[in-house]
């Protein structure tokens, strides 16, 4: 007889048992986790629903968000015997700005000092150009330092120096986004509160990179419904975060504007028939005829020939390829002189999983790397889908091969990052969503309002 899995059951000192809730606009997703002190991953639980109240990665119907999260609360916690008090939960590319600040702080002492080390960290994050009341600031990730004495150090504590410099890349989260998350939690419970927001590329990047690739130069890109994310990193430094407002729904528009089809039929288009290029496809299949079965609403049947599905799915990924290369020669040469990627490219989310894909984004770095106007940026031709690593799973937590796809990396992700990518470390604060103590007033109201209304 099987042992149920009671997962609040603790391990051992050195692990945190994190509940991760991805808020995606096709999926709704949520995690449970021990994460130990090297990094390493017990699943303990997971589950997910179709997402409903999200358009473009944010919240587009407040009730409906907070009733599709208080059905997957209430699912896993009968399911895995577990009471959910806190969450991790992401913010996409295209709602963060992220810049590369440097900070300075004199070290009286003459011996550099945890306090030395925060005051030039926090100094670098005070000189950052967006407005930080419409941003907050969610990460700080400090590159090498420098003292009068030496480059490229990584840890300054205990090094004698008269001053300190440190350069940071800085993250904030938008404001109003982070609000309306706490928010859209906080009506599912008042029990519930979102202890830390962690940027999608972050939490993709921690379920799916390794230190080898962070060292010699990667470009980590999450292919979401509706947004995109990417992140490079170089010299096992963080150097470069942004996003734009488009993923497979642009895609699946594209189709349905090529074809003249309803959305739900390009989309299941898309899903069961795409393939990434023509290239991708055998001679034969590429005259070969899909037929789209008429209704009252889009007419008579059509037949469309998968060659012809491919191109338009080909064209749509290198505009956004390009538009992505682009984006890192512009911001990179902002900061840097020049910038290898010698660990290629890893693609997380669900798109990734479209074949063909990584064919598409080869192509488009061997055109790329044959323009001199983008001489700054070095890149391989390498490209390979991320799934999740360093995850044991509990026997009645999920099958192992759902974890196993570049759509978990996100959920997965955001539980390690829980741990190890938050400004506690240099601020003395944790970062969190809900700022405000709740009153016993407000609670009532959130209750009525869930409740009664």
């Amino acid at each position: 007889m099987k042992k149920k899995n009671n997962i609040t059951t603790p391990r051992n000192e050195s692990e945190r048992l994190i509940y991760a809730l991805d808020i995606g606009t096709s999926k709704l997703r949520m995690a449970a986790g021990y994460v130990d002190s090297s990094k390493q991953i017990k699943l303990k639980g997971y589950l997910e629903r179709p997402s409903v109240g999200i358009a473009q990665g944010c919240i587009s119907d407040m009730q409906q968000v907070a009733n599709n999260i208080a059905l997957i609360v209430q699912d896993f916690q009968n399911k895995f015997n577990c009471v959910v008090k806190d969450v991790v939960t992401e913010v996409p590319g295209w709602l963060i700005q992220a810049e590369n600040q440097q900070g300075t702080y004199t070290v009286a002492s003459g011996t550099v000092t945890i306090n030395d080390r925060n005051q030039a960290i926090k100094n670098a994050i005070a000189g950052v150009k967006f407005n930080t009341t419409d941003y907050d600031i969610i990460h700080a990730h400090p590159k090498k330092y420098q003292t009068e004495s030496a480059e490229r150090i990584e840890n300054p504590i205990g090094i004698y120096a008269r001053r300190l410099d440190v350069n940071v890349h800085v993250i904030g989260c938008n404001y109003m986004y982070k609000k309306n998350v706490d928010k859209a939690i906080c009506m599912t419970s008042p029990n519930i509160r979102v202890n830390s927001v962690v940027y999608v590329g972050n939490a993709a990047s921690a379920a799916v990179l390794s230190s080898g690739e962070r060292d010699i130069g990667v470009v980590q890109i999450d292919l979401g419904d509706s947004t995109s994310s990417v992140t490079v990193f170089e010299g096992d430094s963080q150097l470069i975060s942004f996003g734009i407002n488009g993923g497979g729904s642009y895609i699946t528009r594209n189709i349905a504007k090529e074809f003249s089809l309803p959305i739900e039929d390009a989309e299941n288009l898309k899903i069961h028939c795409g393939v990434a290029s023509p290239d991708y496809l055998n001679p034969q299949d590429l005259v070969s005829p899909i037929t789209i079965q008429g209704n009252a609403q889009n007419g008579d049947s059509k037949e469309i020939q998968y060659g012809a599905l491919a191109y338009v799915i080909q064209q749509s990924l290198i505009m956004m390829f390009d538009r992505f290369l682009e984006r890192i020669n512009t911001i990179g040469k902002q900061s840097y002189k020049s910038l290898e990627i010698g660990g290629g490219f890893v693609l997380t989310g669900g798109l990734a999983n479209l074949p063909g894909i990584d064919r598409v984004l080869i192509e488009r770095i061997e055109l790329f790397k044959q323009n001199p106007a983008y001489d700054f940026l070095t890149c391989t031709p390498k490209v390979r889908l991320g799934v999740p690593s360093g995850v044991a799973i509990f026997e009645d937590a999920c099958d192992p091969k759902v974890i196993a796809n570049p759509d978990k990396a996100v959920v997965i992700g955001l539980m390690r990052a829980a741990c190890f990518d938050t400004l506690h470390e240099y601020t003395g604060q944790s970062v969190t969503a809900s700022e405000e103590p709740r009153t016993m007033w407000a609670k009532f109201v959130d209750w009525y309002n869930r409740e009664v209304k």
